[in-house]
């Protein structure tokens, strides 16, 4: 049995495909975002899969195509093109990458996927979306004949009801009942697609290591934002929660995930993490495709200003636009089960594109055991580590690093190094930029009695503070995640 991956974005869609080819193929899971195909084909390894173009995402569509076609030449993709025309470059170069199960339109039936699904196409079926290549033999160039669409919309015009078969009208009547399920575009203009030649001659690689290598978010107007130490107690968490404070001031729509399966400090700070629902159940819910259990999970500033609590007079100074995601008391104190915690990019990406959060504020562990960390690293747009003084947090930093980059993980274009409890010291700065080889360092001084009296009065240490020094470096750092 074919084992079918689906990224279509589309949930009823999905739940009909499932529904009516269980008996057919083996569907191993959905994908709702760009980012998450190529992982999701190498977690589990499809014959088929079928991509929507306007899939959420930020990652060039081709560029998938063209990377599935370079490292998995035995996939077959079924791509659901948009509202494009015969001589849309983009289609002709589907078809040049030898992806011939194309459907296109503003609207596409279901049924006309699920026939695709069973019956692939052949070349014949879809050769009049490639331009005919003419070889110019004075200039020893080959130009391609403009599309002749005329004998291609006779054919389809010559097509009545009288011509079809029972089964061919009885599809098309079924498909008409069935518009719920059918996958609507919005109408996009023909645009050139640049894209790399590809050889589809897969080389035969002899006691050699396969090397991963992971796809990087493209910087958007949205971002996911992650907070990781260089060690443990280097005050990652207060900073990441004190950025997030003044990014939603910034009236920025705004998310703090705390990933601490142990000892949370936000939820416990705050009295925010006694809940019944939490990440855990965030992430049941993405992957039982309850998405209502991802919204339930979220503890907004704006409910909980309104609730009686002794904490209300604090949360009244929090952004209404600061929304908080922590573990449930029943899986931080080892009543459910461990979870999964590989899925936590499907989270992250849902909350930025389908709840519509400007900013993913995610703290992680420094553990690179923790999937969750390795996740975070690898789909945010920007990351902080954070370590001090002390040459121990530095060296273990560089250590993590190294670590990732030989898992091929690269981020160092888009890691920034943030020193905090910064003294005056015969430790200089010059001399931490030379060791982490970096030319910018963000420094927080200092402010232990202000986090402290912070800490003890519920609140984060930015309300209130008169220490304009702690103020300009926590800015300094929200700065730096809106800079483009």
């Amino acid at each position: 049995m074919e084992k079918v991956l689906l990224a279509v974005g589309h949930r009823q869609l999905e739940e009909y495909l499932e529904e009516k080819l269980k008996d057919e193929f083996l569907f191993t899971g959905t994908t709702v975002y760009r980012e998450g195909i190529l992982k999701a084909i190498e977690d589990r390894c499809p014959d088929i899969v079928v991509i929507r173009e306007t899939l959420e995402g930020s990652l060039n569509i081709m560029k998938i195509v063209y990377d599935i076609r370079a490292n998995y030449p035995s996939i077959r993709i079924i791509f659901l093109a948009g509202n494009r025309e015969v001589g849309d470059e983009l289609l002709a170069t589907l078809v040049n990458y030898g992806v011939y199960d194309i459907l296109y339109g503003e609207s596409i039936p279901a049924q006309k996927i699920i026939g695709l699904i069973r019956q692939k196409n052949s070349y014949n079926e879809i050769k009049h979306l490639q331009p005919i290549p003419i070889l110019d033999e004075d200039r020893n160039k080959v130009m391609f004949k403009d599309f002749d669409t005329t004998e291609i919309e006779d054919e389809v015009n010559t097509d009545t009801d009288d011509d079809k078969s029972d089964e061919e009208v009885d599809k098309e009547a079924y498909a008409e009942e069935e518009k719920k399920n059918i996958v609507k575009e919005h109408k996009r203009k023909i645009v050139n697609v640049k894209i790399p030649q590809i050889n589809l001659i897969k080389k035969e690689v002899k006691n050699q290591e396969k090397e991963i290598k992971y796809e990087q978010i493209e910087t958007t107007n949205e971002k996911i934002i992650t907070f990781v130490g260089g060690k443990n107690g280097t005050g990652t968490t207060t900073l990441a929660m004190n950025t997030a404070f003044l990014l939603a001031e910034d009236e920025k729509k705004v998310i703090f995930v705390e990933i601490n399966e142990k000892y949370p400090q936000i939820s416990y700070l705050y009295d925010l993490g006694y809940v019944s629902e939490g990440i855990d159940t965030a992430l049941d819910g993405l992957m039982e495709k309850k998405y209502d259990k991802v919204k339930s999970a979220i503890v907004k500033t704006e409910d909980i200003r309104k609730e009686k609590s002794p904490m209300q007079k604090n949360y009244r100074k929090f952004p209404k636009l600061l929304d908080f995601l922590f573990f449930s008391k029943e899986y931080l104190s080892g009543i459910k089960e461990p979870i999964d915690l590989s899925v936590s990019r499907e989270l992250y990406l849902y909350l930025i594109y389908q709840l519509d959060y400007d900013f993913v504020i995610i703290d992680v562990p420094s553990d690179l055991a923790n999937k969750a960390t390795i996740d975070g690293i690898i789909f945010s747009n920007k990351v902080f580590t954070v370590i001090t003084q002390d040459v121990s947090s530095i060296g273990y930093s560089l250590f993590n690093l190294n670590e990732l980059e030989k898992k091929g993980i690269e981020i160092k274009n888009k890691n920034h190094f943030i020193v905090n409890k910064h003294v005056k010291s015969n430790f200089k700065d010059n001399e931490i930029k030379n060791w982490i080889d970096c030319s910018d360092l963000i420094t927080v001084d200092e402010c232990s009695k202000e986090f402290i009296n912070a800490n003890l009065e519920g609140i984060p240490a930015i309300i209130n503070s008169k220490n304009n020094d702690l103020i300009e470096d926590i800015n300094r750092i929200k700065n730096n995640i809106l800079k483009k």
